[in-house]
């Protein structure tokens, strides 16, 4: 009771916080800005950069006890605010070696830490530098993730690649996490975490009873969490695999869109089209492969047909025949040829 009443006194804390910051006097925003701009050593020049501080200004961040401060490729006289001059260091000698003169410093926080209150201002690519980099400095991007509560509304949960502790315990949000998680962990599901991490990209996902798919008109993935597929050659790819292939053909749209309508609309003997082509022959084949699904010089298909097959589970390629037949006895019962699939998937007696 007391952990309760301790959580809910630190939420009206912080929604006061958040309150407070809205209605900032005419005179508050000016003393945030002056805090703000003396870390500005630009400032003589009319330009003013982005100038990090946790505290939005609300406290002066800037300070240093030495006079003459060396940032970078140039030294920073701290008490004048002018640039004092600037330095050469050859390139061979860094951080890395054991030189302690050679030291670099940030000149001011990270500009969007104030973003990711629960990450420290001092991490770098989220503390995996093996697996990320950060080439522009920007901040990830999301995944929107919708699904239906207990009380059968639309909600959405925003994926931003490393935040699954805060998801709902929601069925089909924690199917997509699996499924993300399984594919990254068996060294494979690039496209998904780079949706999950690109500044410029939004992109949905949703759930269908269906066959899984990408559309462009909505810019979302419709995603089947029961639903793998079987190929010709009776390779059955799980979906987890399947969601991977719909988000490489997200990927490639909201990376270049032209590009992308010109290899859909362009017609392929073997694969429909030049944009499953190259993503059957490409991430398909290497996401199959990295999840055991196929193995040496063996291909999920040579063209673009497949079967819908229900399995044991988002990251399960094994068929759950039951389940399959009776999701085409419904596809029949409504109208739908589908007496090849019944009679291959009937259950064994």
């Amino acid at each position: 009771m007391k952990k309760l009443l301790l959580f809910i006194v630190l939420l009206c804390s912080i929604s006061l916080s958040f309150s407070q910051e809205k209605e900032l006097s005419k005179e508050e925003k000016e003393k945030r800005e002056r805090n703000i701009q003396a870390g500005n050593p630009f400032k003589e020049f009319g330009y003013k950069p982005k100038i990090a501080t946790l505290s939005k200004g609300k406290y002066l961040e800037f300070h240093d006890l030495d006079s003459i401060v060396k940032i970078g490729s140039f030294t920073f006289h701290v008490k004048r605010k002018i640039i004092n001059g600037y330095s050469q260091e050859e390139t061979k000698y860094s951080e890395a070696t054991l030189r302690p003169e050679i030291v670099s410093r940030w000149f001011s926080p990270d500009p969007l830490s104030d973003e990711f209150p629960s990450w420290s201002p001092y991490n770098f690519v989220k503390n995996n530098p093996l697996r990320f980099i950060d080439p522009t400095g920007l901040a990830p991007e999301d995944i929107i993730i919708w699904y239906k509560d207990e009380n059968n509304k639309s909600q959405s949960f925003t994926y931003t690649g490393n935040n699954e502790s805060n998801a709902p315990k929601n069925k089909f949000v924690q199917s997509v996490l699996d499924a993300a998680c399984n594919n990254t962990t068996n060294g494979s599901g690039k496209n998904l975490q780079s949706l999950a991490e690109n500044k410029n990209v939004k992109v949905s996902v949703a759930e269908t009873s269906e066959n899984s798919m990408f559309s462009s008109a909505q810019n979302a993935i419709f995603w089947n969490p029961e639903g793998g597929t079987e190929t010709d050659n009776g390779t059955v790819r799980s979906p987890a695999s399947v969601l991977e292939h719909e988000a490489d053909h997200a990927v490639g749209y909201n990376s270049d869109s032209k590009s992308y309508f010109d290899r859909l609309n362009s017609p392929d003997s073997q694969y429909s089209n030049k944009e499953e082509r190259r993503v059957i022959t490409g991430s398909e084949q290497t996401t199959a492969r990295a999840n055991g699904e196929i193995s040496g010089k063996q291909v999920t298909r040579r063209n673009h047909n497949g079967r819908l097959v229900i399995t044991n589970g988002v990251s399960s390629n094994a068929i759950n025949r039951k389940k399959t037949y009776n999701y085409y006895k419904l596809l029949d019962a409504n109208g739908y040829q589908v007496n090849k699939e019944l009679k291959k998937y009937k259950p064994k007696n």
